[in-house]
């Protein structure tokens, strides 16, 4: 005998366990990739931030990306997309620019926002 799931009215539903970059960047993904088809995506973070981890959660200005900016994308489709964000933020800043990893949180925290 073969069982067959009960087919759940409504949108997938996904869940994500933890927002630091590659919780996010999964939850980013799903929803861009969902398109017109129906998707609830449940996130769910400890911390009392989402999209910063312990990597891009500090507060310290010296505490720099170890990867230039021209190289720090989170949209494979895009790779330009961060230097971008950066530049639209300090115009002094180009794609060898090491930025501050709050700064990175932040360019996460607005992805996972647009996301949603």
């Amino acid at each position: 005998m073969i069982v067959k799931p009960f087919p759940m009215p409504g949108p997938d539903v996904i869940a994500v366990i933890g927002s630091g970059f590659s919780g996010t960047l999964v939850t980013v993904n799903l929803a861009r990739q969902a398109g017109d088809r129906p998707l609830h995506i449940v996130l769910f973070e400890r911390g009392a931030r989402f999209a910063r981890g312990v990597a891009y959660g500090t507060i310290c200005p010296q505490h720099l990306l170890n990867v230039p900016a021209g190289l720090m994308s989170a949209l494979v489709d895009e790779p330009g997309h961060f230097p971008a964000w950066l530049q639209a933020r300090d115009p002094c800043a180009h794609a060898g620019t090491f930025a501050p990893r709050r700064l990175y949180g932040e360019y996460l925290e607005e992805l996972l926002a647009s996301a949603a």
